[in-house]
């Protein structure tokens, strides 16, 4: 039986970090060992062609809604409208206690975030055209209101005039 490799060697043989080598291994592009070394056929197949390698790792990253939503150019509560409807799933999710309570931090995978550009490019279209469409209902309503405030000024000045008191008006009627 061939003898794995250790971390450093892979380490230095692919240029990784120890999170890019665990992530690697968590998603399958390397194997490991049951005596936890690595597998060096899929080292050297990873180390033949490492470009392609690498974009299959790039892929595989994992990105928090914050990071995500900074991948795409959203804020994060668009982002998570989005993801809800295309329907995506996390590939992790973890616990963690911070600032006294705990919190639930969902993990994408980049190359799904990355996916989601048309997504997000539809919704900023359908927003855009609900804004026009707003505009233009809301520039209707300010026409009739405008003519509504218009009549009611006439009959204002109206009613006014009709109960102006003359130059003869005795001192109620001025008073009124």
């Amino acid at each position: 039986m061939a003898r794995g490799l250790g971390r450093n060697a892979v380490r230095q043989s692919l240029g990784l970090s120890v999170w890019e080598i665990e992530l690697a291994v968590t998603t399958g592009l390397l194997r490991r060992l049951p005596d936890r070394t690595f597998d060096p056929v899929s080292v050297r197949a990873a180390e033949a062609d490492i470009e392609h390698f690498r974009q299959l790792l790039a892929a595989e990253r994992r990105c928090t809604i914050t990071e995500a939503s900074a991948r795409l150019g959203v804020s994060a509560d668009r982002f998570k409208r989005i993801i809800a409807v295309a329907g995506l799933a996390p590939v992790a999710t973890e616990e963690i206690r911070k600032y006294g309570r705990t919190l639930t931090v969902r993990y994408y995978r980049a190359a799904d975030v990355d996916a989601l550009a048309d997504h997000v490019h539809a919704d900023a279209e359908l927003r855009a055209a609900a804004r026009a469409v707003s505009r233009s209902e809301a520039a209707r309503k300010a026409v009739q209101t405008r003519k509504l405030n218009l009549a009611r000024a006439v009959a204002a000045r109206a009613e006014i005039e009709a109960t102006k008191p003359t130059l003869d008006a005795d001192g109620v009627r001025v008073l009124l």
